[in-house]
């Protein structure tokens, strides 16, 4: 396939390419001022050069072919895809996760603070006796807690980087595509497509904010007291019944 551009630089077609194209193939007749191109060398030049080019018209944008539509297709979705990647990523591990830890301390807090209210009003006998009776566990418990956040750390952290890698895999993909479509030349809508899936991924992210703000964060889980109650009843059924049985 080539174009007027390219073909006019062909030793064999040099004259009016035009003139000597639609004569020979007889889309209107010849006028007085194209006489020259019935002479016998413009009519070898010209079957020449129609034996060895195949003529086609320029595509305009919207006349792709079907292959190249695909191949732009691909090169959006993946770059949508990376663009998704990337925010689920930042979103999750800078807010979502930070926003179950503190609903967790939420609900344990609900047993420890009415535990500690009642410790502030203990007398010295009170603490004394606490205080013995707790000696055993504390340094066990600080340990092991300190353990398991290091673990938990390091177990999200791993998390975190196998959700990187992802990112990194899409966007190798997008790059892979997009530079090959800029190999076959391909007309490829990048301001459009920069646009639209900015805007998308901006839209999403104002909606993921809104719902986890209004939704979300508001949503009244397990209360502390059913969770007491629920521990109570297991208390009896696996501790007292027996016995009374």
């Amino acid at each position: 396939m080539a174009s007027y551009a390219e073909l006019k630089e062909v030793k064999e077609a040099q004259g009016s390419l035009n003139t000597m194209i639609q004569f020979h193939q007889g889309r209107r007749p010849l006028s007085m001022s194209e006489s020259w191109a019935e002479t016998p060398s413009n009519i070898e030049r010209a079957q020449h050069l129609l034996d060895a080019v195949q003529l086609a018209p320029l595509l305009s944008e919207e006349e792709t072919p079907s292959c190249a539509s695909q191949h732009i297709l691909l090169v959006s979705f993946l770059f949508h895809i990376t663009l998704i990647s990337i925010f689920e990523t930042l979103f999750f591990f800078l807010y979502v996760s930070a926003l179950e830890n503190t609903g967790i301390l939420k609900t344990v807090g609900g047993f420890t603070d009415t535990l500690l209210r009642d410790c502030r009003q203990l007398g010295p006998e009170g603490r004394s006796l606490l205080e013995w009776a707790i000696a055993p566990y504390v340094n066990a418990t600080e340990e092991k807690g300190a353990h398991a956040s290091l673990t938990r750390a390091a177990f999200n952290h791993n998390l975190q980087l196998l959700s990187w890698y992802y990112v990194i895999g899409l966007a190798a993909a997008f790059f892979a595509a997009a530079g090959f479509g800029c190999y076959r030349r391909l007309r490829i809508p990048w301001r459009r497509l920069l646009l639209e899936n900015c805007g998308l991924v901006c839209m999403l992210g104002l909606f993921e904010g809104l719902f986890f703000t209004t939704i979300v964060y508001p949503y009244a889980p397990v209360t502390s007291q059913e969770i007491a109650a629920n521990a109570v009843s297991g208390l009896q059924t696996a501790c007292l019944y027996p016995i009374l049985l």
